[in-house]
């Protein structure tokens, strides 16, 4: 399931189709969850929830997707900015299926990538192009 995520000063506010409220916050206050630093956003974009209801933000301008559990306690991140495998730039759109896997737009790299749930890189496809079957541009959502 994927959101479009509500992005106020880098803090997030995710209402799920099972009517719980998380939020997500970047160094400050606010009720009703309160993160440690650790979680800092820099244009956090859409969100994904899996089967478990574990949340993941694509975290557009740190370049990495956080996972947090459905109360919004933090449980890991995953990337850093480049072009190789588990590497992102701008990555503006994430999705989970089924089984749980996590597909991130990786916007910069004109590229999808699937991870597994806990940020393990399965495979990636897509290259900039001028529309052929493997182009992509700018992925998102």
């Amino acid at each position: 399931m994927t959101k479009s995520a509500k992005s106020v000063r880098n803090k997030i506010a995710i209402i799920s189709s099972l009517l719980f409220l998380v939020v997500l916050v970047s160094m400050s206050s606010i009720t009703p969850n309160v993160l440690a630093a650790e979680p800092q956003f820099n244009n956090p974009t859409f969100i994904g929830v899996n089967p478990s209801n574990r949340v993941f933000v694509s975290d557009s301008h740190n370049d990495r997707i956080q996972k947090f559990s459905k109360t919004g306690t933090f449980i890991r991140k995953w990337g850093t900015p480049g072009t190789g495998d588990g590497q992102f730039d701008i990555p503006i759109g994430v999705g989970v299926d089924s089984s749980g896997n996590v597909f991130v737009g990786d916007s910069g790299n004109n590229r999808i990538q699937k991870f597994t749930n806990t940020g393990t890189f399965i495979t990636k496809w897509g290259t900039f192009g001028t529309m052929s079957v493997s182009s992509v541009m700018v992925p998102f959502g």
